[in-house]
């Protein structure tokens, strides 16, 4: 017996779920017109203390996952991005590479008002890692919004990955009215 993954068909779509109680780490592998596959991560929440941070490296180890064309992180809680920053390091090293990294924008608004809140400190620093990686050209920054973001899959016209958000400009006008007021009472 092997522990090789068998060969997926051309048009096969398989998602992988590493559930972690709160905040899973969702691999999606789609069709690509390419002889590899495109991978997607959708959000993470992998802690090494409970094992779920290796469990997730040697599921990609065994996929052969060397490129995550997309990464979708869709919002910043700590359950959905813990473990972000090493996922982004391994992906963007020894000869592996990310494509394209979703996530809500407003960086620094979100930064300010979770200020020493859970997550406030590993928040900042996949945020400066997220822009260094993008001045470094190794990765392109897509804003989640109203927007929709279009998918080439081999064989399908495309997947439309459509996130149910409020319009972006809205977005903003309500974070900077809203948030600042619940951090000054709680």
């Amino acid at each position: 017996m092997s522990s090789k993954p068998p060969a997926p068909s051309e048009f096969e779509i398989k998602v992988l779920v590493l559930a972690c109680g709160h905040g899973d780490t969702v691999l999606v592998r789609l069709p690509s017109t390419t002889r590899s596959a495109s991978w997607c991560l959708i959000d993470c929440n992998l802690k090494k203390s409970d094992g779920t941070l290796d469990k997730f490296f040697k599921l990609v180890e065994k996929h052969k996952i060397t490129h995550l064309s997309y990464i979708f992180q869709t919002h910043p809680d700590h359950d959905h991005f813990l473990g972000m920053d090493r996922v982004l390091e391994h992906f963007t090293t020894g000869g592996r590479s990310v494509g394209v990294y979703c996530d809500t924008g407003c960086p620094q608004q979100v930064l300010g008002w979770l200020h020493q809140g859970p997550g406030y400190r590993s928040y900042g620093q996949l945020q400066e890692l997220v822009a260094r990686l993008a001045r470094e050209k190794k990765i392109e920054i897509f804003e989640i919004s109203d927007q929709h973001l279009d998918i080439p899959v081999n064989g399908y016209p495309t997947i439309k990955f459509i996130p149910l958000a409020p319009n972006v400009t809205q977005k903003r006008v309500d974070m900077a009215a809203g948030l600042p007021r619940l951090a000054r009472s709680p």
